[in-house]
């Protein structure tokens, strides 16, 4: 009789192979990998040669990688980053919604150029996984009507973690769809719609959604136009929330209003949660610069970007509130760990 030891280095050579044909899947009610990848390999394939349309090639590799692989295992995420297209897409999510691939997480499309046209095809693709959580449509040609599609998702059954439609022309109207329904239906802790051509009304629509919502952690706003109008709505519902933990307002055009800045740092100044601020791309001048260091001087910062045209006393000051909110976040932590100790 071998020793145990040969008969497991026998089993990668050919013997792995074996094993691999009989790997199980972690429900016994559900086929093994290997069996669900064979079968949508050969479904996409056939679908395109039955529309005579070119497969998305870098897809259907994947798909063969890892059936080859001695382990093979389904993913947790779909991942496009090319443009492909509505109709290509389409394909691939008929082949999709009938195949045994199941437990997905996250849905991650960047410039796959689906355009709203192409949106209904990710509706059906939550409603195949309904556990999917995470979201990323990046620069995807998206515009309000597809936050329309998906406010009608949120009505129903759809709870996500995150939400990023970045770079995609939603403008304010597509803000007001999604704030509203996000209010009213949707849990979605982090929110990103950074490069979305916003004005000054979606500053008046986020705050609503602010004050509306005790879900929101991160929200993204980078590159858009909100303006002094708009950061001045924002900053109502900036002071009021108890949630926020991160904002970005990067590049936002605000930093040369003193009124505006002034009524950020009085939302600022009143918020407890916060503690994680992107001002940079907002020039200020050095009495902005003071008003932001008093109000910060009082919070417990860990993360803080700003105007770099500051002087440099100013600039390193504001770098202190930061290192000041790091040092009270660690040493809290030291205290809890000796109080378990004891």
């Amino acid at each position: 009789m071998p020793p145990k030891g040969k008969g497991g280095k026998k089993g990668k050579g050919k013997g792995g192979k074996k094993g691999k044909k009989g790997a199980a899947s972690a429900d016994p009610n559900e086929d093994p990998p290997e069996k669900v990848l064979r079968a949508m390999i050969k479904g996409y394939t056939d679908v395109c040669e039955k529309e005579q349309q070119e497969p998305i090639a870098s897809f259907l590799l994947k798909l063969k990688r890892l059936y080859q692989d001695e382990e093979p295992k389904l993913p947790d995420r779909l991942v496009i980053s090319e443009p492909v297209g509505p109709r290509a897409f389409a394909l691939l999510t008929s082949m999709l919604v009938s195949s045994e691939w199941k437990n997905v997480k996250a849905i991650l499309l960047w410039k796959a150029d689906l355009r709203d046209e192409g949106f209904k095809e990710v509706q059906a693709l939550l409603k195949k996984w309904p556990d999917c959580r995470r979201i990323e449509l990046l620069d995807c040609r998206l515009t309000a009507h597809s936050c329309a599609c998906l406010a009608t998702d949120f009505q129903g059954d759809l709870n996500l973690d995150s939400l990023t439609l970045d770079y995609n022309p939603i403008g304010d109207e597509g803000v007001r769809i999604l704030a509203n329904s996000l209010a009213s239906f949707g849990r979605c802790p982090n929110l990103s719609v950074a490069y979305c051509g916003l004005g000054p009304e979606s500053g008046v629509y986020l705050a609503d959604f602010l004050l509306s919502t005790d879900k929101l952690v991160t929200l993204n706003l980078q590159g858009n136009s909100l303006g002094p109008e708009g950061v001045i709505a924002l900053a109502g519902g900036i002071r009021d929330t108890r949630t926020l933990v991160s904002l970005n307002l990067r590049g936002n055009s605000f930093g040369h209003d003193s009124d505006c800045v002034a009524a950020l740092n009085e939302g600022i100044s009143s918020n407890e949660s916060l503690r994680e601020l992107d001002l940079s791309l907002n020039p200020m001048n050095e009495a902005c610069g003071r008003m932001l260091l008093e109000t910060l001087k009082g919070k417990q910062m860990t993360k803080l970007a700003f105007s770099e045209k500051f002087s440099a006393e100013l600039y390193q000051e504001l770098i202190g509130t930061v290192k000041a909110g790091k040092k009270g976040k660690k040493g809290k932590g030291k205290k809890g760990k000796k109080g378990k100790k004891g």
